[in-house]
């Protein structure tokens, strides 16, 4: 969760306080200030997606058109980037919030305005501009005369409007992904392959596009010789489980790992916050009945398994649901067997739940994995949970949607 000043805290909690999103666009070393209309657009974070955080937004302006008309224009889907934040105004002053860096994936093409003049002219009559060329009355109020019957006439003596080529106004709408995207798109690497005696964090050094900030919470470990990666993509993720982790996007743009699975084994809370909290009767399949338990380099693992067929769940009832966990802790079979059997009494004595909870503007600070407590003010009921889920309207009117995965007793 972001830590920010108690004065930005307690401007968060107040509807009353204004808030607004700007941007900033980024391509070959030049930073262009964008004005983002509120009324458009989001971002929407989701824990499991390839792409852990999609949205769009809809700049515009006057004069100065960023409407992009080539590969290489500030707003152009070839590799430029925007930084986008939410603005909190305080009693001390403004105070910045990011949210994210993104690349920008696409583009509608934009609009422009532009500024008329009239030269004179003589026309026949009647006579009428048809669709779009003829401008607004607010700009160039009717100033026709009628000359009558003159050689050839009659005729009108009248202003022609011209475009002068100067905008007036525009506005483009872009879409934006996380960092992610790069690995997505790039895909292959050479070697497919960690080298031998590499760590997790020097391979992520290694396949990672842009940069990589070592978590204080998931440590480094030995990467298996007999790994092998699909893609790009996929390898940031088979190395972060390896650690016992998720991949995950800073604000400032950079990959980290996160511990995995918070849900089910943290106790300590980041956050404590208020919300309206949703609950859902909906059942799914993610329960687990196999769990596989291993050190990091596979010289000691072991296996644990529901076989009572009196328990829905059992592997021969269900079929088998499998949980795999990676940690250096287990340096012997008998080590890797006791962290099997306990981990699956744990995944089946409790099962997760996804609520969601609309709150205030300090859902702004939260990440993907934080782990915390929701209460509801209305019913009093509280649920401790990792976040896997936010979505962030432009609309600083808008509640911020969390989704959390909640642990509760089978």
């Amino acid at each position: 969760m972001l830590s920010v000043p108690d004065e930005v805290w307690d401007a968060l909690g107040d509807a009353a306080v204004t808030t607004f999103p700007v941007a900033v666009a980024q391509y070959q070393g030049a930073a262009v200030p964008l004005d983002v209309d509120p009324s458009s657009g989001g971002l929407t974070w989701d824990a499991n997606g390839e792409i852990q955080c999609n949205g769009s937004l809809r700049a515009f302006g006057f004069g100065n058109s960023l409407v992009p008309k080539s590969r290489d224009a500030t707003l152009a889907p070839s590799g430029q980037e925007v930084t986008i934040s939410r603005v909190v105004r305080t009693r001390g002053g403004d105070y910045t919030i990011p949210l994210g860096v993104f690349r920008i994936t696409g583009n509608d093409g934009g609009r422009e305005s532009y500024r008329w003049e009239r030269t004179s002219a003589l026309v026949d009559a009647p006579y009428a501009y048809v669709g779009d060329m003829y401008p607004p009355d607010d700009l160039f109020p009717t100033d026709d005369v009628y000359l009558g019957d003159t050689s050839g006439g009659p005729f009108l003596s009248t202003s022609e409007p011209v475009r002068t080529g100067q905008v007036m106004d525009w506005e483009v709408s872009v879409d934006v992904a996380d960092r992610l995207r790069m690995l997505q798109r790039a895909k292959i690497m050479s070697p497919a392959s960690p080298p031998f005696g590499s760590s997790v964090y020097s391979e992520l050094q290694r396949l990672v596009l842009f940069p990589l900030e070592r978590s204080a919470s998931v440590g480094d470990v030995s990467v298996p010789a007999a790994t092998v990666y699909d893609d790009r993509r996929a390898a940031v993720s088979v190395l972060a489980e390896l650690a016992g982790g998720k991949p995950r996007i800073t604000r400032q743009g950079a990959l980290t790992v996160r511990p995995a699975d918070r849900w089910l084994t943290e106790t300590v809370v980041e956050f404590d916050l208020d919300g309206v909290i949703s609950f859902s009767a909906s059942q799914t399949d993610e329960f687990y009945n196999f769990v596989w338990a291993h050190s990091p380099n596979g010289d000691f693992s072991a296996f644990a398994s529901l076989d009572d067929d009196t328990d829905p769940r059992s592997v021969n009832r269900a079929g088998m649901s499998s949980y795999e966990h990676a940690s250096p802790v287990y340096t012997s079979t008998l080590a890797a067997e006791a962290g099997a059997r306990t981990i699956l009494s744990r995944l089946l004595n409790r099962r997760s739940r996804t609520v969601t909870v609309e709150m205030d503007a300090r859902g702004l600070l939260l990440d993907l994995s934080d782990f915390g407590r929701v209460t509801d003010p209305a019913t009093g009921r509280s649920v401790l949970g990792e976040v896997s889920g936010i979505r962030v309207s432009h609309d600083p009117t808008a509640p911020v949607v969390v989704s959390l995965i909640v642990a509760e007793e089978s």
